[in-house]
């Protein structure tokens, strides 16, 4: 139990790079079926820009979706410099925890994603009705 709340302090506003499963469909599907050649271009699909991508507010949700008890909410001077540090300590290869993944060469093309990450993670903890009696009994 201290572990896990030593990590969610820590963790907290660290980008968790989620993206919803129906937004990489619907960018695959787009670029599939794009005119123009885009033949040896790269793109990343991201949900990164959703201010809640990060560890605290996404469990934050999912404990509201649920109905388990929330994380705490902690405020740790220096979280970020001292997450990144031990990243790299650990030998993470991304030892930022702020790093953004931008989809904006896709959304550029004219891309636009069906689903807000918030949508996603609320269908996600749908998709597990029992999920919450479960946690509660133990």
């Amino acid at each position: 139990r201290l572990h896990a709340w030593a990590k969610a302090i820590l963790l907290a506003d660290r980008r968790l790079h989620l993206v919803c499963v129906e937004n990489v469909v619907a960018a695959l599907l787009f670029l599939l079926h794009h005119p123009q050649d885009l033949a040896g271009e790269r793109f990343i699909v991201s949900d990164d820009e959703a201010p809640e991508n990060n560890y605290r507010e996404v469990a934050t949700i999912l404990a509201r979706e649920l109905a388990l008890r929330r994380p705490p909410v902690v405020s740790l001077p220096l979280r970020s410099a001292l997450l990144a540090l031990l990243l790299r300590r650990w030998g993470r290869s991304d030892s930022n925890p702020r790093r953004i993944y931008s989809c904006h060469k896709l959304l550029d093309l004219g891309f636009e994603k069906p689903l807000p990450l918030v949508d996603g993670l609320r269908r996600f903890a749908a998709a597990y009705p029992g999920a919450a009696r479960e946690a509660a009994q133990g």
